[in-house]
């Protein structure tokens, strides 16, 4: 079992595969014409159509050629250019490892054909299985379609290397220093391939930090000027700390994914390091009178502040989350610290259950509440 979790964790640690899944949850829309593709050469979509023949037996001048093959194989180069080239401004940024090689989409490029490959191996083999079959095309012959077809591939995608190479330059040309001079001898490329080490952990290396304060606190300003230029560019400032963080909250699409990552990537979204040192604590909008009910998070009687975990009980003070449906038992001005000796809690709710566990179980005093019930006002 444990050698099964080091494989399965090897796997996942490979970039190429890494990068397979980070399109599930970045790059979904390019997915559905990479399905749509398959389907059609595997006879799943437009079959009636005949949709697959355009790929399985193209013509060019009326007739499938060694021509026709090459056109298709140039064809399908381009979309597979246009695929790496929109993954890399899509999904690039989310790896600022990137950003320490040379020749940065040149190398995305390499580890992000997977796709490309898998759908170049399937296409080659239906148009080989079709035209020995149905056509009954000699060997030979059949064998220059599949050559003249591959060719094409790489014939686009070289020429489109030949563009990108003189202008994919690395900041250490820029600056006339290589990047030997910044970073360790070992490539990232090469360590991914052969899986020696995690496709993260040079740049971790370089940012001389715990792995987790990179995911999600802050990190120090690296001595590698190009990880300083990007993060400079995707505005984190100009240091010397840096704060990582996803300035929105879209809570129907991250709960999924919350889940998803920890199941597969073993990666918890929140680790509780021990007692709460700081708790969020109910404060009064407005003026409110005794006998009120009080509003949930976001409406109109209570505001939250954070406080001390301390301050909050040796004074009692009412935890935001808590108050909610709390009935008031005295007037309380506006802007000022809700405790627990101001309400009356309702009886019976699990969150003051799980509250109280917590507290027990760092040892903490509970809030205590007060037994007199006071009628809810109807203001």
């Amino acid at each position: 079992m444990q050698r099964l979790k080091k494989i399965v964790k090897g796997i996942r640690d490979f970039f190429p595969i890494h990068l397979l899944l980070s399109h599930f949850k970045y790059n979904i829309i390019v997915l559905i014409y990479w399905v749509l593709l398959f389907s059609i050469i595997n006879g799943y979509f437009g079959q009636s159509f005949g949709l697959q023949f355009l790929f399985l037996s193209p013509e060019y001048l009326g007739e499938s050629s060694f021509l026709s093959f090459l056109l298709l194989g140039f064809g399908l180069g381009g979309f597979i250019m246009a695929f790496h080239t929109y993954s890399y401004i899509r999904i690039g940024p989310k790896y600022p490892f990137i950003a320490t090689l040379s020749r940065p989409f040149f190398k995305f490029c390499i580890n992000n054909s997977l796709l490309p490959g898998i759908f170049i191996f399937n296409l080659a083999y239906n148009i080989f299985m079709l035209q020995k079959r149905q056509e009954f095309i000699e060997s030979t012959e059949l064998l220059v379609f599949v050559v003249s077809f591959v060719a094409g591939c790489l014939l686009f995608i070289s020429i489109a290397f030949l563009y990108f190479f003189p202008t994919n330059k690395d900041l250490f040309k820029i600056t006339g220093k290589r990047a030997e001079d910044f970073v360790d001898k070992t490539s990232n490329i090469k360590s991914t391939l052969h899986r020696k080490e995690k496709w993260y952990s040079d740049f971790l290396d370089d940012l001389k930090i715990d792995e987790k304060i990179i995911n999600f606190i802050t990190g120090k300003t690296p001595q590698n000027v190009l990880q300083k230029h990007y993060l400079k560019l995707y505005k984190l400032g100009e240091g010397p700390y840096y704060c990582f963080y996803t300035p929105y909250h879209l809570c129907h699409f991250e709960v999924p994914n919350t889940v998803a990552r920890a199941v597969l990537f073993d990666d918890a979204t929140i680790t509780p390091i021990g007692a709460p040192e700081v708790e969020v604590i109910a404060i009064a909008k407005k003026d409110l009178k005794a006998g009120e009910k009080i509003d949930g998070i976001g409406h109109y009687m209570t505001y939250g502040e954070c406080e001390n975990s301390d301050v909050v009980e040796a004074e009692q003070l009412l935890p935001l989350g808590v108050a909610e449906g709390c009935i008031l038992t005295r007037d309380i001005k506006k802007d000022e610290a809700l405790t627990y000796n101001d309400v009356e809690v309702p009886k019976g709710r699990i969150i003051d259950d799980l509250l109280r566990k917590q507290r027990e179980h760092f040892g903490t005093q509970v809030g205590h509440t007060q037994n007199k019930r006071v009628p809810v006002s109807n203001g």
